[in-house]
């Protein structure tokens, strides 16, 4: 997505899905004995890498992750989480700008796609990997949660495809309607 968006716009965009992120951030949904967490704070870090680029998905993604976990602490705060989701914000920005370069441009529904499931995907895996050596799990209890979690991502990656792909639009509409004025 090519935008010319002034450094205070991308600072103010940012601010705002930091917010909404910490806001969505606080509902969770925990399953299977608190290994497994539905959060629905990484369509606006996801929302905020495609517009405004990979180093802000990074930002944002990072800082929603560990204020989350200090204004909303689940347990002790472990630095390397943040990281791999600090991580995620970034490639997904990344990969959705690959994809237009490769010639992706006008497939907007499967840029959103893989743009968001391969990222989303190794983060599952690498935080169960995080969590494993952190909390000393046994392989039996780490490939088994593994599972649960590549489960969990799968639908949290369908919820987050369809609600990009209408932020996308609107936000595309909007920023069009703003150019012709």
């Amino acid at each position: 997505m090519k935008n010319n968006l002034s450094e205070t716009k991308k600072i103010i965009i940012s601010a705002f899905c930091l917010s909404l992120a910490l806001i969505m951030g606080r509902f969770k949904i925990m399953l299977f004995g608190g290994t497994v967490k539905l959060k629905f704070d990484e369509i606006f870090y996801r929302f905020a890498s495609i517009i405004l680029g990979p180093i802000y998905g990074f930002v944002i993604a990072f800082l929603s992750e560990m204020l989350s976990a200090i204004l909303n602490p689940m347990g002790n705060y472990i630095f390397l989480l943040s990281v791999t989701e600090g991580l995620q914000g970034f490639f997904v920005g990344l990969i959705w700008n690959l994809l237009d370069k490769v010639g992706f441009a006008k497939k907007k529904l499967l840029k959103i796609c893989v743009s968001v499931s391969i990222p989303g995907l190794v983060t599952s895996f690498a935080n169960s990997f995080v969590l494993k050596h952190y909390l000393l799990w046994a392989d039996e209890v780490f490939w088994g949660t593994v599972v649960l979690r590549l489960e969990k991502e799968i639908i949290m990656i369908l919820i987050n495809v369809f609600v990009l792909r209408i932020m996308l639009n609107i936000y595309e509409k909007n920023t069009n309607i703003n150019r012709g004025k």
